[in-house]
């Protein structure tokens, strides 16, 4: 999305097969900024995250892309 949030620059899928919510920002940069919860087992992960697995029946997610 632009700065704005109201036209796509590109599009991605983001999320598991349960549940998923997240509040997103963009910053001036154009980079996005996330955070929410997911219930997903599956939810997709980098090597680089803090956690790959899901604890307990939710987890906390905190994400950000880079263009």
């Amino acid at each position: 999305l632009d700065p704005t949030l109201t036209k796509f620059k590109f599009s991605t899928f983001f999320g598991g097969s349960k549940v998923e919510s997240a509040r997103i920002t963009v910053d001036d940069s154009g980079d996005i900024f996330g955070v929410g919860y997911t219930s997903s087992p599956d939810f997709k992960t980098t090597a680089e995250s803090y956690s790959t697995v899901l604890k307990g029946k939710s987890d906390v997610i905190i994400f950000k892309i880079s263009l």
